[in-house]
């Protein structure tokens, strides 16, 4: 099947894609693929993905859930990833179409479904955090937040100031999406991976091999990401000590603003009184 534009009307309902070899396969076709083969990878509640093997290589077939993302805002979501990936962070590759495209719409049932095919990573996901990785982790995540901003310069314009009567699809991109909890005065503001944990990363001997699902990314400020990876830390077991060194090892590699160090500590203080200490 190949890739189509999306339909004029779209159901209201979101939902998941459920395996189906049918369908799974129709996708597929859409892609420079011989002969593919696949298995589901148990996922969230929202997106689907497969792994997918061909030829002797191996992919990732990620389906988006229906109704949540504009093909505009993956699209996003990519261009962040190959710009990350080339600045030599572990960003898995995205592969297009047939017909060129990096996402690929594809209507089943008179439902379109929106997926793109990324390049298999080696890794799992940490179950210890060890001081090295712990080390790893944070100085990782301060070098994609370093390319972040600068990623975000280049699209936006770095001495450009928004002008709501000369808006373009850049912008108008930012606003639907900026991150509008709390006073963002005086942060570094970019487009920032969000969810930056356990979860959605892979490793190898204490050190990060890939860093997966973009799918929350949001203009917010760098150091809101920064706070939701120590949260997480904090909720599967990792002690203090370990998160300091964490904060220490981020910084060593980004330093970060007076204001900055505050928004931190007002959003540990809020969620647990021991995580308020971390900075002190």
């Amino acid at each position: 099947m190949k890739t189509i534009q999306k339909p004029q009307v779209r159901a209201a309902s979101k939902l998941k894609f459920q395996d189906n070899r049918e369908q799974v396969m129709a996708i597929l076709e859409a892609f420079e693929l011989r002969q593919p083969s696949y298995q589901p990878v148990p996922t969230g509640n929202e997106n689907s993905s497969f792994a997918v093997q061909d030829s002797g290589k191996e992919y990732i077939l990620r389906v988006y859930q229906r109704n949540k993302k504009t093909t505009l805002d993956i699209l996003r979501e990519l261009q962040l990833m190959e710009f990350l990936n080339g600045r030599g962070l572990p960003i898995p590759k995205s592969f297009p179409t047939k017909t060129g495209e990096l996402v690929c719409e594809t209507v089943i049932g008179q439902q379109l479904w929106q997926s793109i095919l990324m390049q298999f990573e080696e890794g799992a996901h940490p179950g210890v955090y060890t001081p090295a990785l712990i080390g790893n982790m944070a100085g990782t995540q301060a070098r994609m937040h370093m390319a972040s901003l600068e990623f975000t310069n280049e699209l936006l314009g770095v001495k450009r100031r928004y002008n709501p009567y000369q808006r373009d699809g850049a912008w108008d991109w930012v606003l639907r999406w900026t991150n509008r909890s709390g006073d963002n005065t005086g942060l570094v503001m970019s487009f920032s991976h969000l969810d930056f944990t356990g979860d959605n990363i892979l490793v190898q001997d204490d050190t990060v091999t890939a860093i997966l699902d973009f799918d929350d990314m949001t203009y917010a400020p760098l150091v809101d990401c920064l706070a939701n990876s120590l949260l997480f830390l904090a909720r599967v077991g990792v002690d203090s000590n370990a998160l300091r060194s964490y904060i220490r090892a981020y910084t060593q590699a980004r330093r970060l603003s007076w204001t900055e160090r505050a928004r931190l500590a007002s959003v540990l203080m809020g969620r647990s009184l021991r995580l308020s200490f971390l900075l002190v």
